[in-house]
């Protein structure tokens, strides 16, 4: 069965605020992702608690999306993300049923590189790129079953481990071969 994001969820804009140097809510940038769309642990807090941000933190299973840029990436809120309030570079997906769409597995299609290209070509201006909320909601994607859309998760987060074991071999890999190039000249 086929749907699209509109007919599962709701979309909103993030908000725009001025951060500080100081807080207790995580304000979320893109850039506060790295390339793996995983978020940088050494940022720190920087916005107070108010009431109005309050309203805008979000939720577990929550899901962003980077509207803004080259990168649409999509990112599931857990853990410290689930204190945190998206900024305006991001769109904030909240899925009506989680127990029949996991917000992994819509982000994961969200992210996969078919849908990525659609939103690229959907995607308005040339040197700062955005695409817009409804270019969100029109996104059709397969819903399969529950245990399907698990074992979708289970094979793209295995898959992503094997990668950065790879790029850990390699870097290993270099640093023995510079190693030994340096012994050689004792």
């Amino acid at each position: 069965m086929n749907k699209t994001i509109r007919e599962i969820a709701t979309i909103t804009s993030g908000i725009y605020t001025k951060p500080g140097f100081d807080g207790e809510v995580y304000y979320l940038q893109a850039s506060h992702f790295n390339k793996q769309h995983q978020f940088d642990f050494t940022v720190k807090p920087n916005l107070i608690l108010t009431d109005s941000i309050r309203k805008h933190l979000l939720k577990c299973g929550d899901i962003i999306v980077a509207a803004k840029g080259t990168d649409n990436f999509a990112v599931v809120c857990k853990g410290k993300l689930e204190y945190s309030v998206a900024s305006t570079i991001f769109m904030v997906v909240k899925i009506f049923e989680p127990e029949k769409v996991l917000p992994e597995y819509l982000a994961w299609f969200i992210n996969h590189p078919h849908t990525q290209q659609h939103l690229q070509n959907s995607s308005k201006g040339s040197s700062f790129p955005s695409i817009t909320k409804n270019d969100i909601e029109e996104i059709i994607f397969p819903i399969p079953s529950i245990i399907k859309q698990r074992y979708i998760i289970n094979i793209d987060e295995l898959f992503k481990k094997q990668l950065q074991i790879k790029k850990r071999i390699l870097t290993l890999k270099e640093k023995l071969f510079q190693q030994q190039l340096l012994n050689s000249l004792k």
